[in-house]
C-alpha cells in the first residue's frame, strides 16, 4: 500500500492469477483510499472500455488484469 500511495500522480497495472483476485484486489485497494478498478475479459465490453478509459485518462490510480486469460 505504502508503495502505491507514494506513487499518487501515476497509474499502474498490477497482474493477478484470476478474475476473483483481481477483483478482490480492487476492492483492498478502493478501501485503502487508492483509485483502483478490475480490469478481465469477464466484464462486459463497455464497463471494460470505461475502465480502459478511466485508466488513460488517469481518473484511476491502478488496474488490476487477470493477465493469463485476459481476452479469453
Amino acid at each position: 500500500m505504502r508503495f502505491i500511495k507514494g506513487m499518487k500522480n501515476k497509474s499502474g497495472i498490477i497482474y493477478t492469477l484470476n478474475r476473483k483476485t483481481t477483483e478482490e484486489l480492487a476492492s483492498i485497494l478502493e478501501a485503502n483510499g487508492i483509485k483502483a478498478v478490475a480490469y478481465h475479459a469477464g466484464l462486459d465490453a463497455k464497463l471494460r472500455a470505461k475502465r480502459q478509459d478511466d485508466f488513460l485518462s488517469e481518473d484511476v490510480q491502478v488496474i488490476g488484469n487477470n493477465r493469463f486469460r485476459n481476452g479469453y
